[in-house]
């Protein structure tokens, strides 16, 4: 079985082979992502934070091989840049960044996709990264002391009213209408996760995405958070 399923899968490299810009995902150990992708310029958006530039070539074949072929190889990379922000971003006092009060205990939400949209594709790609991240919160990041306190992954926390039509396709205008009331928050995961409301002010909310665009979308997704009590929380995407 192992020799039938390794021909199989020269027999589709044959006939698909991977682009040129696509292949040093397979060759790139986590640590030097930062050496070889250019970072976002800013964010569109207040509430939220972008890593890469979605501009670069290498970053779109990145997003594509998460977002369309579930590649592991891609998900690990993208995995690692999150957790490795995350936990600065914790770290970091609100004299410096100007930001409302940050915890070190933190909460990373995906962004959920509609139920449409995970039968076409099979999965939520931004639940592929948050997975990530859970396994690589319990390594130490190389030489840095970073300390931060723990993080938690809630996948269904945050939750999406209804299917739109893909973003790209809008303009910002359409866009903005078309994210309004998208999401909500599971009241029962709200009741038993936080029995105590005043807690929640201790903690750091971050919704994960993969690539931001205008930031329509995770600017409603932040303000629906904010409204239901979650006060402190962000938005940070893997490419802008």
């Amino acid at each position: 079985m192992p020799f039938l399923k390794d021909l199989c899968s020269l027999f589709i490299e044959a006939l698909f082979p991977i682009p040129l810009a696509e292949q040093w995902i397979w060759n790139t150990p986590k640590e030097d992502i930062f050496k070889i992708l250019p970072r976002a310029y800013r964010s569109p958006i207040p509430e939220s934070f972008s890593i890469f530039s979605y501009k670069n070539e290498k970053v779109w074949h990145l997003i594509w091989a998460i977002k369309y072929k579930k590649s592991k190889e891609a998900s690990t990379l993208a995995g690692f840049a999150l957790y490795r922000f995350i936990k600065i971003f914790a770290q970091v006092t609100p004299n410096q960044r100007e930001l409302s009060s940050i915890d070190p205990d933190i909460v990373v939400i995906p962004i959920p996709i509609s139920r449409q949209r995970r039968r076409e594709r099979g999965f939520n790609q931004c639940e592929l990264l948050t997975a990530e991240i859970a396994k690589f919160k319990l390594e130490r990041l190389g030489s840095e002391n970073i300390t931060a306190g723990t993080i938690t992954i809630i996948n269904d926390l945050l939750i999406r009213n209804r299917h739109t039509s893909r973003q790209t396709l809008k303009d910002k205008s359409h866009r903005q209408k078309s994210t309004e009331d998208l999401f909500g928050v599971n009241r029962k995961i709200l009741d038993t996760r936080f029995k105590n409301q005043d807690k929640i002010k201790d903690v750091t909310f971050i919704i994960i995405d993969d690539v931001v665009t205008t930031g329509s979308t995770m600017k409603e997704a932040v303000l629906t958070m904010r409204k239901a009590g979650f006060q402190n929380t962000w938005g940070l995407s893997v490419a802008h």
